[in-house]
């Protein structure tokens, strides 16, 4: 049964100091209101809020889009948490503990502008120190920026694999947030194109052909709010940070996703500034 939105219960064990990222500012600080909890992990709690998800981290993190870091000495483990909840006026209750947002981060990175030749040597030498998953054709379609193609490769990728967040999602999370974030900062008018269409491809679709966590991330891609480790990623491809460095950063919060998500950036970034798949 669904908790009552209520201000407060009496009951709880305390309250815990948390950041939270500013994708879900509107959620925290509006109106009460009931989340339900969608599934657990070891490090993660992700929770329906209205359209909305939200996720409580702790332990490493990878600072979620839409996530809230609390420590797991403060909440206990994720997997107890109960079926339901409420959040809002600043706070998220999660059993006996309310959790309050007093610091919150920027999921959106800032990229200066930059020169093509400044990212495409960046882009061969990120190509260099990954092998890229497969990703249905998108790079190919991205660069000869047929709609159909586009179109095509999106579907496909859209809820392809296993796990929380299957590869393919990875895949397009990475190229939304690349076309998202890069093209402006290359200025590049064909960039606001691939994305609206490769948008177009799956976002629609996303509630129904994936999972709730993974949708929710492919939203703020195109909203250019990403992991903090992508968007490292991303700021070093203009020329902010070392490359190398910004790939292990990623690649340490999960082998498996981080490269998927760097094939897709590599597919958005390679065809914005010319260098083939």
């Amino acid at each position: 049964m669904s908790a009552r939105p209520d201000a407060d219960d009496g009951r709880r064990d305390g309250h815990v100091s948390t950041t939270a990222a500013r994708g879900v500012c509107d959620l925290v600080s509006g109106p009460l209101r009931t989340w339900e909890r969608l599934g657990t992990s070891e490090s993660m709690a992700w929770m329906l809020a209205g359209r909305q998800v939200i996720v409580v981290q702790s332990g490493p993190a990878a600072f979620l889009p839409n996530g809230v870091i609390a420590p797991a000495s403060t909440i206990g483990p994720l997997t107890a948490l109960p079926g339901s909840g409420v959040v809002g006026h600043g706070h998220i209750d999660v059993g006996r503990t309310r959790l309050d947002v007093v610091r919150w981060w920027d999921p959106v990175p800032q990229l200066p502008v930059v020169a093509p030749i400044v990212v495409a040597e960046r882009v061969v030498e990120l190509s260099r120190l990954v092998s890229p998953v497969e990703d249905a054709g998108l790079s190919v379609a991205l660069t000869t920026a047929i709609p159909a193609d586009i179109h095509r490769a999106g579907a496909a990728l859209l809820g392809m694999g296993e796990g929380l967040i299957p590869e393919g999602d990875d895949v397009l999370v990475g190229s939304l947030a690349a076309l998202r974030l890069l093209g402006p900062a290359l200025r590049a008018p064909a960039a606001h194109r691939l994305l609206a269409e490769l948008a177009g491809a799956v976002l629609g679709g996303a509630g129904m052909a994936t999972s709730a966590l993974a949708a929710s991330l492919l939203h703020h891609a195109h909203a250019g709010a990403v992991a903090a480790p992508l968007g490292k990623l991303l700021v070093a491809l203009a020329g902010g940070g070392g490359v190398a460095e910004a790939l292990a950063g990623l690649v340490a919060n999960g082998p498996t996703s981080g490269t998927a998500m760097v094939t897709g950036v590599l597919a958005s970034a390679g065809c914005l500034v010319g260098v083939p798949a």
